[in-house]
């Protein structure tokens, strides 16, 4: 692959500057009113690249210039003032010929308004070509084809496309009062590399997936992952309001900010034959609980769900040298996504939806402070806390037989954390610089409940805390090059750990026992 550009472009400014240096300083005054008034450029030209679409897998993954060999540049930057108003029009595009492409529209009255409208574009296509039967690829009803002789499917290429407006605004209300106000919505389209697979063989003893009998493993032949790429249709929206107040010595900023997220294909509902060939040779089509009616089942795809934050932020000088800051921002986030309207079945009795529910706190604190010209100082404070809501219930299932003992619950992962920083620097003569830093962090984590299960993990704690501090000394030898040494030191503790062992209620073990719980 080898890039060959061509590109013409004409400016105003750089035909004046060019004048002024070539005709000197008599052309100052007439150099300096084309750098205050508003002028426009636009730039168009082409591009060739050799080699194929595989040459450049990589290289075209988001640059818009994997499919064909010639491409046509094309950016703007227009600029419109009107004198009598003094408002201005903008627009300025990028990638203008290419599936990448961007551009904002912009209307201004400096120090008194803004409205502002951007469109983008942008297409990631995936690196890998996969030779593959599989029909209805990208489609929540993929069917899986066998394939005797490696090789000899069709290619298959995946995309996945963003596209994203934004609407946006902001007044100043007084001299200190301004308000803000934007909307975004991204849609996205495609499908992305995802599969699905099952090694009856080591998972059957203990969830026996596959149809064995309680206790009995499965032959290893009984195994498979599928390619099933994951179909997308969703869309994200986001809005943010608030007031920002600008004081002599106080700043102050406040408001809303949402999240809402919505998807179209609520599960991937794939046919898989009853022989796969591989190099394990062929899997049974046993009808029931096999390894054909696992790969069948349906595969939840991303819920719907949204978020709300209310936030307050700001910082205040004590004198023109010492300033403190603050921020604190309440979120609460569910997703109650229906289970029978996304296709899914056989959850627990009277349970339509997930319920779920998380709300966080965040509350932070700061001091930045010169007492001396060589001296600075910085100390911060955040503390966090999150709280899941989420209702239990049995989800899950150990074992063959669907009885009660068997049934597990999901849990519930509310925590705080209290995070702490301090830092003195000092500048040292010949552009030295040592700086003593102080870390600290503790975090606590409720015990998970008594009716699920933790699998693959040794054990738990549900507080820990870590100390630590660090010397360093800093050279700036020029403006590009620097040089430093240092030292750091930590140290992490926490409470008992807590034994994950199956049925075990999570009870409390020793250091030394944790690795045979």
């Amino acid at each position: 692959m080898k890039p060959s550009n061509a590109r013409f472009s004409f400016t105003q400014k750089l035909l004046a500057l060019a004048l002024l240096a070539a005709f000197g300083p008599a052309q100052a005054d007439e150099a300096v009113d084309l750098l205050i008034k508003p002028e426009s450029t636009v730039s168009a030209g082409v591009t060739a690249i050799s080699g194929n679409s595989r040459d450049r897998s990589i290289f075209g993954q988001y640059s818009g210039m994997r499919k064909d060999s010639a491409y046509l540049l094309l950016d703007a930057d227009i600029v419109k003032r009107d004198d009598a108003s003094g408002t201005w029009l903008l627009f300025k595009g990028n990638n203008l010929g290419l599936d990448n492409r961007d551009f904002s529209l912009s209307y201004i009255k400096q120090g008194d308004w803004k409205l502002s409208a951007d469109y983008s574009e942008l297409i990631r296509r995936e690196a890998r070509t996969v030779n593959t039967a599989l029909q209805g690829a990208g489609g929540t009803t993929p069917t899986v084809v066998s394939l005797a002789t490696p090789g000899s499917g069709s290619e298959l290429n995946l995309e996945l496309k963003r596209r994203g407006i934004t609407l946006s605004t902001d007044k100043w209300l007084t001299p200190s009062l301004q308000f803000e106000a934007s909307f975004r919505n991204e849609d996205k389209d495609g499908a992305r590399i995802f599969g699905r697979g099952i090694a009856c063989g080591v998972f059957a003893a203990q969830r026996n997936a596959c149809g064995a009998a309680a206790g009995t493993l499965l032959a290893n032949t009984n195994t498979a992952m599928l390619l099933l790429p994951e179909p997308v249709s969703s869309s994200t929206k986001q809005l943010e309001v608030r007031l920002n107040y600008s004081g002599d010595n106080f700043l102050l900023s406040g408001g809303y900010y949402g999240s809402y997220f919505s998807n179209a294909n609520g599960t991937m509902n794939p046919l898989v034959p009853g022989n796969l060939w591989n190099s394990n040779g062929s899997v049974f089509a046993a009808p029931g609980a096999t390894l054909q009616g696992f790969l069948q089942q349906p595969m939840a795809l991303p819920p719907d769900n949204q978020a709300h934050q209310f936030h307050l932020g700001g910082n205040y000088a004590f004198t023109p040298t010492t300033r403190a800051t603050f921020k604190f921002a309440y979120t609460h986030a569910t997703q109650s996504h229906d289970y029978a309207a996304s296709g899914l079945s056989g959850g627990p009795a009277g349970i339509n939806n997930l319920g779920g529910e998380v709300n966080t706190t965040l509350a932070q604190v700061g001091l930045t402070a010169k007492p001396m010209p060589k001296l600075s100082l910085l100390a911060n404070l955040r503390y966090e806390d999150k709280e899941d809501k989420t209702p239990l219930a049995a989800y899950n299932l150990t074992g063959l037989a669907t009885t009660p003992a068997n049934f597990f619950t999901n849990t519930q992962f509310s925590s705080n954390k209290l995070t702490g920083k301090a830092e003195a620097s000092y500048q040292l003569p010949e552009n030295y610089r040592v700086t003593l830093g102080m870390d600290y962090q503790a975090v606590k984590r409720d015990r998970p409940a008594v009716t699920t299960v933790i699998d693959g993990l040794s054990a738990l704690r549900e507080e820990t805390h870590e100390d630590g501090y660090r010397v360093e000394l800093r050279h700036s030898m020029s403006q590009t090059l620097n040089g430093s040494i240092g030292y750091v030191s930590s140290r992490r503790d926490g409470s008992n750990w807590l034994s994950v062992a199956l049925g075990a209620g999570f009870p409390s073990v020793s250091d030394s026992a944790i690795y045979n719980a």
